[in-house]
């Protein structure tokens, strides 16, 4: 294993990234970008249980206001980076399977929450009309045809979203362990304020 890795060092230096570190993207895209994949995240796995919120009406609520959220949230970052944000922090060297690959995940990224969200909207509207709850103490529900078809794709998208994502956070260990071009570090939130310039000492 030591000498595989050592042989490997050759090729690794040579992917590195020779030109100038990744501008830091706005103290705003780096915070609603954390807070957004972070309420994501919050949706995806703790508040994600479809069938559980349609015993719960405070459940359905909780999760309609966390998408109305999510949808305000990723909309502002869709235009805000592409506008006055500065678009993408790739380097201008970087080779175009890169910038090809990181358009088709972050695109796909965004078709997938939107598909998810507009889905879950969908089942929450059309919940009170095509769904019976026919033993609440067994959770045993029946679904009309469009709501089973709704929710089977949000099912098919929200997959779809987990797949991106793990590209997405395979993409950034790229960049920051091999490429070490600063795409990462140009996303990551720095605390507190940044230190002002000493004064020039007065000879």
């Amino acid at each position: 294993m030591y000498k595989l890795m050592r042989s490997s060092l050759p090729l690794l230096n040579s992917m590195r990234s020779s030109g100038s570190k990744a501008k830091p993207h706005t103290w705003s895209t780096k915070w609603v970008h954390w807070l957004a994949g972070g309420l994501l995240a919050f949706a995806g796995f703790v508040n994600g249980n479809v069938a559980g919120a349609l015993f719960s009406p405070s459940a359905m609520m909780t999760e309609t206001i966390v998408g109305v959220v999510l949808t305000v949230l990723y909309i502002y970052l869709w235009f805000w980076v592409r506008g006055p944000g500065g678009g993408s922090r790739l380097p201008v060297e970087a080779p175009k399977w890169e910038r090809i690959l990181a358009k088709f995940v972050h695109t796909g990224i965004y078709v997938c929450i939107a598909g998810a969200l507009l889905s879950g909207f969908a089942m929450a509207y059309l919940a009170p009309s095509d769904v019976v709850v026919n033993a609440p103490a067994e959770e045993i529900v029946s679904l009309s045809q469009r709501f089973a078809n709704i929710r089977d794709f949000r099912e098919f998208i929200s997959q779809s979203l987990g797949w991106l994502v793990a590209l997405h956070i395979c993409g950034a260990l790229w960049h920051r362990i091999v490429r070490n071009d600063g795409v990462l570090q140009s996303i990551l939130p720095r605390f507190g304020f940044p230190k002002k310039d000493a004064a020039p000492k007065i000879l």
